[in-house]
């Protein structure tokens, strides 16, 4: 075999390395995600099974909204401002993602930090106000604990002057994927149109990734 012939081996036997090392490095290198006023968690946190009442008084926990990506907000009804301003913003994206296939359209979650005062029936009639499909949550205060514990959702009664209380809780958005696992944390202030591009985004993202 001559000298040139054993060159070219070497030679393409070298590329044939490289290339190898190079697909092997693309293919494990991390996903670039999206840029996003979200929050992309690295790797989906699991929500564990805490039970809630919805608002006819049966009980329902995150694990159940399995199947669609969920948007969750935690709020009370006697909120001013904060709450009613989010959960109208909230509607107002699920309305504007209805173009997308089912699966993927959010199901709109607003789980109470005020369980002694928002019982199921007027729960009912709140969220109702915003999103005929809205799923509205309260429960026991220690299960709103436990679950707001999970997702790091920090709130405190704040009594009044004038009597009564008041609550001061986290304003974020918590994004689940269809396992029901925490994928984004969306920070307030909120839009409609953030959400929305955020939303979108972050569900390319991900179908990227499989």
């Amino acid at each position: 075999m001559g000298l040139q012939r054993i060159l070219m081996i070497i030679g393409l036997a070298a590329m044939a390395v490289v290339a190898g090392l190079w697909l092997q490095l693309r293919m494990s290198a991390p996903a670039v995600p999206p840029e996003t006023n979200a929050t992309l968690l690295r790797t989906a946190r699991p929500v564990g099974d805490v039970r809630l009442q919805d608002t006819l008084g049966n009980e329902l926990s995150l694990q159940q909204l399995k199947g669609r990506w969920s948007l969750v907000f935690f709020g009370f009804t006697h909120c001013p401002d904060v709450c009613p301003t989010t959960l109208a913003i909230l509607s107002q994206v699920a309305r504007r993602l209805e173009n997308l296939p089912q699966a993927q359209q959010p199901q709109l979650v607003f789980i109470t930090v005020d369980p002694e005062r928002d019982v199921p029936e007027v729960m009912k009639g709140y969220v109702e106000h915003f999103d005929k499909d809205m799923i509205g949550l309260t429960g026991e205060l220690s299960q709103v604990e436990a679950l707001a514990a999970q997702l790091g959702v920090a709130f405190q009664k704040i009594p009044l002057d004038q009597g009564g209380y008041s609550m001061d809780h986290s304003a974020a958005i918590f994004m689940l994927n269809p396992g029901a696992e925490l994928n984004a944390i969306i920070s307030a202030p909120h839009s409609v149109e953030g959400i929305s591009d955020d939303y979108r985004k972050i569900l390319e993202f991900m179908d990227e990734q499989t």
